[in-house]
């Protein structure tokens, strides 16, 4: 099954976290130390036969979780890191890209990917989400 990414954040129901930390911690790559837990946690949930879901918004087909920052989706130009047509074949997912790829609802952006320090970055989304710029 399909492996997704959720380096810019995930959700889980009640019971995927139960079964994560019954399950999958103490044995899916226990004493690995890497920051790609995303990677690792889809690999357990697809080990234990559970299916991610879409969470591309119904209204607009954008991302709640963005794949790159918010300046990233701004100043899209056309090339993107993502290999979109390579996942849409492999995976028949489409990824919508630059102002296109986040929903109205956005819940969170992946900042690695910012060419600002993240604490700079975060600070800035907090003024826009709590409406502090003046």
């Amino acid at each position: 099954c399909p492996c997704f990414a959720g380096g810019s954040g995930y959700a889980l129901n009640r019971a995927a976290l139960e079964l994560f930390g019954r399950i999958g911690l103490p044995n899916h790559f226990p004493d690995q130390i890497d920051s790609r837990e995303d990677i690792y946690m889809g690999g357990f949930f697809c080990s234990q036969g559970i299916i991610l879901s879409d969470t591309k918004s119904d209204s607009d087909g954008g991302l709640r979780f963005g794949v790159g920052d918010a300046e990233y989706a701004f100043n899209y130009n056309g090339v993107s890191p993502l290999h979109p047509k390579v996942i849409e074949k492999r995976l028949n997912f489409s990824i919508p890209l630059g102002m296109n790829s986040l929903a109205e609802d956005v819940i969170s952006f992946h900042l690695k990917s910012s060419s600002a320090d993240v604490h700079e970055v975060m600070y800035r989304y907090d003024a826009i989400l709590y409406d502090r710029c003046k």
